[in-house]
């Protein structure tokens, strides 16, 4: 390393690089190892709240090379960046890459970093999404997101997650001591009139032993058997913040896009096919006011269609970042994005949300909803069509129709970051008057 290749300290945001590299300046010295013995201890990305605006941090998103590296950047989904902003630098003869961004202090987000490196073989380099996510190994909060299809609860991967100093907690997800934990059971449900077959899970609270009396329940999209909301339930439930209720977590066999788009033959199979077996199996109640059905981003706008649908069967709609913006055009565009197809037809005007005008030519029906988006869900896929506005017609919609809803804005992106937590506020909003 030469004194000429590091910057000056005064071109670095972050206080703390600045005094890194003066460090570095005032001669050898273990600096760079120092450093990184402090962010193993703090843990990353380094956050550096703004004395003069105690409402932003400066956050310093970092990655120790370990091996060649060509470029690195980081993935999170509130600033909507493109990738060559999404950049890190190395500091000249260090094994230090960093990037500076501003944040509002009350953000909670998912990142990750996706790493390329030199090809050695000969092979073409590779496309940013064709690079898996690595996650931050210095982040001191780690959570699995509710994604994927393991066996073994320890196969688990976690999301490296940012919250900053006055993001709003999420007091539910904490391991809590003396809660029982609930059992949770794998079933295969055979579908006539989908024609396919799946599995689903059952989740029963702890020390449920007489099923002599129906409980209520939700019916959970995107399930998968180490769901984060099995934790939740148990703490409401153990706490007795909500009543005893079962869940079932329904696989979605990777056709969530042909399903859970207002698809009224998968709405039936659930009503009429999985929901009278799980009654009958795990005495679950009949009586609409006290079931919930959910689900995030396609699972919430699939919730809210077959709640309008079937009221008599689903009574509340918890509904996390649903897709308002939904209509077939819209997701043939989708799968289109690449490229045009020879016999696409340009300039074909965008047709009114599916979901929209389901409510609005219906009569309203006796449903509840609590309804939550990111405030920055405004961006590239997966909410490339205005994700936050669409869900603010939405809401203004029900509203009008008079709807009982609950509304709110996290300070978030559409990730697990926040509905890990705040499906924890729709259950205790959506059973309260239950207790």
């Amino acid at each position: 390393m030469t004194i000429d290749a590091l910057p000056t300290p005064e071109t670095l945001m972050s206080p703390r690089m600045q005094q890194l590299v003066q460090q570095l300046l005032d001669g050898p010295g273990d600096a760079v190892e120092q450093f990184w013995a402090e962010m193993a201890e703090r843990g990353t990305p380094l956050v550096e709240v703004d004395p003069d605006d105690p409402t932003r941090c400066l956050v310093t998103f970092l990655w120790r090379e370990t091996e060649p590296i060509e470029v690195v950047i980081v993935r999170e989904l509130v600033s909507w960046r493109s990738n060559e902003q999404r950049q890190l630098q190395n500091l000249p003869g260090t094994d230090i890459w960093y990037l500076s961004w501003w944040y509002r202090s009350t953000v909670r987000t998912t990142y990750g970093f996706a790493i390329r490196r030199p090809a050695t073989d000969g092979t073409a380099t590779p496309e940013w999404f064709e690079i898996p996510q690595t996650p931050d190994p210095l982040c001191h909060l780690r959570q699995p997101d509710d994604w994927q299809d393991v066996a073994n609860e320890g196969d688990l991967v976690d999301d490296s997650i940012l919250v900053l100093p006055d993001a709003e907690p999420l007091p539910w997800l904490d391991e809590r001591g003396g809660i029982e934990r609930g059992t949770v059971s794998e079933h295969q449900f055979a579908s006539k009139l989908l024609g396919n077959e799946r599995r689903i899970w059952v989740y029963e609270p702890a020390g449920r032993v007489n099923r002599s009396e129906p409980i209520g329940f939700v019916l959970i999209f995107d399930g998968a058997r180490y769901h984060s909301a099995t934790k939740i339930l148990d703490n409401l439930i153990g706490t007795g913040t909500i009543p005893p209720m079962a869940a079932i977590f329904v696989d979605q066999l990777d056709i969530r896009s042909y399903e859970l788009t207002c698809n009224p033959t998968f709405s039936q199979a659930m009503v009429e096919e999985l929901v009278p077996w799980a009654r009958e199996t795990f005495s679950l109640t009949d009586d609409p006011s006290r079931t919930i059905i959910n689900g995030r981003s396609f699972g919430g706008l699939c919730s809210a269609y077959i709640a309008l649908k079937y009221p008599e069967v689903f009574g509340n709609v918890l509904m996390q970042s649903g897709s308002c913006w939904y209509h077939p055009s819209l997701i043939l565009g989708y799968r289109k994005s690449t490229s045009y197809e020879p016999d696409e037809i340009i300039g074909t005007p965008i047709e009114t949300p599916t979901i929209l005008t389901e409510y609005a030519a219906s009569p309203r029906v006796p449903i509840r909803i609590y309804q939550e988006v990111g405030s920055h869900e405004y961006g590239p896929p997966p909410t490339r069509w205005w994700q936050i506005f669409a869900s603010r017609h939405f809401r203004d919609l029900v509203q009008a129709k008079g709807y009982p809803l609950t509304y709110r804005e996290f300070d978030g992106g559409h990730d697990d970051a926040w509905w890990r937590g705040t499906l924890a506020d729709g259950l205790i909003d959506l059973t309260r008057g239950e207790r």
